[in-house]
């Protein structure tokens, strides 16, 4: 598999895996893990399309201790950026508009979907199309807010591990959880990897996030919408409704699937990505 660590123009650098040839999808992953995430299924979309998939700042081989600072905006800023520097979808004003016609595909699961809010709502002249994959478009509760502060004040004491623990049986439907040992290996050896400073700088930022609810309406790209059927996260009935409320959307529902789709049941999350993707390719 193709990787690299990409500089960017604002002095970060970003692990990055670039995989094949054809319309570039990006994905986005989720909280506390990685690009890693998407191994299983990174192969078969691949097969005829450019496949990037980054770590955000702070997290897989990302890591930049100690980061104090984290936001939404931030973070699809370094997308964007990250864009730049692989040549593709250019926002310099220097750059031809030919040079500028081949928007990405953007999947984003997760805390990886909020990212994906903000990079439409910064940069969406550079969308063909945008995946929202088991994740929120509302802002968090206030007393979910003070939770995640809560974990970020107390992270860099107590750890990476105590910081995320409680977090894996939400992220797997009840059945996956009991027979599918290596699929929890996979998600504990990412969670416990990621440094207790990113742990506390990405709760401070998905407490301050903003809602997007109001927004849906004005999302004129075409939209996928993945959830898992078992999600206890963002389950169906929030998801159905992110779909209802964007125009040109479509709506997929995993059976047997929780939180983490992609890792779950990835043909089936291939199967319906590589479906919508193609009927915007046409």
């Amino acid at each position: 598999m193709n990787s690299k660590r990409v500089s960017l123009a604002n002095g970060r650098s970003l692990y990055t895996i670039d995989e094949g040839v054809g319309d570039p999808i990006v994905l986005l992953h989720g909280y506390p893990l990685s690009s890693q995430m998407w191994s299983d299924v990174l192969p078969q979309l691949a097969k005829g399309n450019r496949v990037i998939a980054p770590d955000l700042c702070g997290f897989g081989r990302s890591m930049d201790d100690p980061i104090a600072f984290l936001s939404m905006k931030e973070l699809a800023d370094d997308i964007a950026l990250l864009l730049d520097a692989l040549g593709i979808v250019s926002s310099s004003e220097n750059v031809s508009s030919s040079e500028k016609e081949s928007p990405i595909h953007l999947v984003g699961l997760s805390m990886g979907g909020y990212v994906a809010f903000e990079f439409w709502a910064r940069h969406g002249s550079r969308l063909r199309s945008l995946t929202l994959c088991d994740t929120r478009a509302g802002a968090d509760t206030p007393e979910a807010a003070m939770n995640r502060l809560r974990i970020a004040d107390h992270a860099v004491a107590i750890g990476s591990e105590r910081s995320t623990e409680g977090m894996l049986s939400k992220l797997i439907s009840a059945a996956n959880g009991r027979n599918r040992p290596e699929l929890l290996d996979q998600l504990t050896k990412m969670m416990y990897s990621t440094s207790p400073s990113t742990i506390a700088a990405a709760q401070r930022a998905m407490a301050g996030r903003r809602s997007f609810l109001q927004e849906l309406a004005n999302i004129e790209v075409p939209t996928l919408v993945v959830v898992g059927a078992e999600d206890a996260i963002s389950p169906p009935s929030e998801m159905s409704e992110i779909a209802d409320l964007i125009p040109n959307s479509s709506y997929v529902e995993i059976p047997g699937a929780g939180h983490m789709t992609p890792m779950e049941d990835p043909v089936a999350f291939v199967a319906a990505l590589l479906g919508f993707v193609s009927k915007q390719c046409r």
